[in-house]
Order: C-alpha cells, then sequence, then structure tokens
C-alpha cells in the first residue's frame, strides 16, 4: 500500500481493478459508440493522464483548470490521497473516488476531514 501515490504506483493496480475499472469500460464504450479513432486515443490519452494526475499529489490552480477539478462535485487529488491511506483498514472501509466525491458522500465512506478538504 503507498500511503503518498505517485504516477508511478499506477503501474501497482491490481490487474483485475484495472480491467474492471478501465480496460473493460474503455472497450465497452469503444465498441457501443464507434468513435472516431484519434477521438478514441485522444479520450485513452485523458484518461491514462487523469489517473497519473490523480496518483502526483501536486495540486495548482493550473491543473485544477485543466482537469476540470473545479467542478461541482469533483475530486482534488489530495481527496484521492486519502484513499490510499485509509481505504484498507477492516471495519471502516473507505472509497475515496478518484474523480467525484458524490460517491463517498452519498454512502458516507469519507472521513471528515476527507470530506471538508475535497
Amino acid at each position: 500500500m503507498h500511503r503518498t501515490p505517485s504516477p508511478i504506483s499506477t503501474l501497482y493496480i491490481d490487474s483485475i481493478d484495472a480491467t474492471l475499472q478501465a480496460t473493460l469500460p474503455l472497450f465497452f464504450g469503444g465498441v457501443l459508440a464507434q468513435p472516431h479513432p484519434m477521438s478514441f486515443a485522444l479520450y485513452c490519452c485523458v484518461r491514462v493522464s487523469e489517473n497519473v494526475l490523480n496518483h502526483c499529489g501536486m495540486e495548482s490552480p493550473l491543473l485544477t483548470l485543466v482537469s476540470l477539478k473545479f467542478l461541482p462535485l469533483r475530486a482534488a487529488p489530495s481527496f484521492h490521497d486519502y484513499h490510499h491511506r485509509y481505504s484498507n483498514y477492516h471495519g471502516s472501509a473507505k472509497n475515496y473516488g478518484e474523480n467525484f466525491v458524490v460517491w463517498d458522500r452519498m454512502f458516507g465512506t469519507a472521513s471528515r476531514r476527507a470530506a471538508r478538504d475535497a
């Protein structure tokens, strides 16, 4: 478990997790929507870039603007850091999503501190 994630730590994601959260949705989205190959490639690059951003531990006004993290219910990289610190404790499961805080707020899985920082 990485307490402070880094872009390199994304390489350690479990293969089943990577398949369920990234590979299958991208595959089925591409098959169903049939986007232009360049549009699909750009979208895949954006998703990978966002994953790296969420694990870089950096926040700045420019990154917030470019990644649209200023929009309501969008999770800042610091919010996702809580996932890496507190999500593996038995009996008090936490989610701390990568992109949106809505699930943590809806199901009460965010600590008060994480919710305040979101």
